[in-house]
């Protein structure tokens, strides 16, 4: 590797590098316990030593959605594909509630809240994925500006008609 400063605040960062590195590929208790640097022996080379508790791999489980009443149960199965025994993921969950929570706004619905719930039973974590749906967000102005190849109302036209992803 090449030559560079050791720095603290990198510490922090590859950290949580590593953190999440781990939490994505099954160890969902993993923590860095430290870091030492160990000279080398050549006053030019260290040795950064790393040392961490990985825990005990786990798998997902089972997974329900609660509270999810606009959206189609069928896009909720197909957003989170229930793979029973398959390693956890973080981002994988982190994934799925971006694309739920993009999915209800497509829908007009822009105050969702949604956490997910995880409960750990021996190494399986089952899921359960709160939604709590705010009111429907309307739109009350349009304004259109530098418009030069087609004519307002067609735009006006095209605003107004209802979304074909409406319920």
């Amino acid at each position: 590797f090449g030559g560079g400063e050791l720095k603290d605040e990198t510490f922090a960062e590859d950290r949580e590098k590593l953190e999440t590195w781990y939490q994505n590929h099954g160890y969902r208790d993993m923590q860095v316990a430290g870091f030492e640097v160990v000279p080398g022996s050549d006053p030019k080379r260290v040795t950064l030593k790393v040392t961490l508790t990985e825990g005990r791999p786990y798998t997902f489980g089972t997974t329900r959605w609660e509270g999810a009443r606009t959206l189609d149960s069928t896009f909720l199965a197909r957003t989170w594909k229930d793979r029973k025994a398959v390693a956890y993921d973080k981002s994988r969950v982190e994934k799925a509630r971006g694309d739920v929570l993009g999915e209800y706004a497509e829908h007009g619905l822009l105050y969702v809240d949604m956490e997910p719930e995880e409960s750990v039973r021996d190494s399986v974590v089952d899921l359960v994925f709160h939604v709590r749906e705010g009111s429907p967000s309307f739109v009350r102005r349009v304004t259109i500006l530098g418009n030069k190849g087609t004519r307002e109302h067609v735009l006006r036209r095209a605003v107004s008609e209802p979304s074909t992803l409406d319920p």
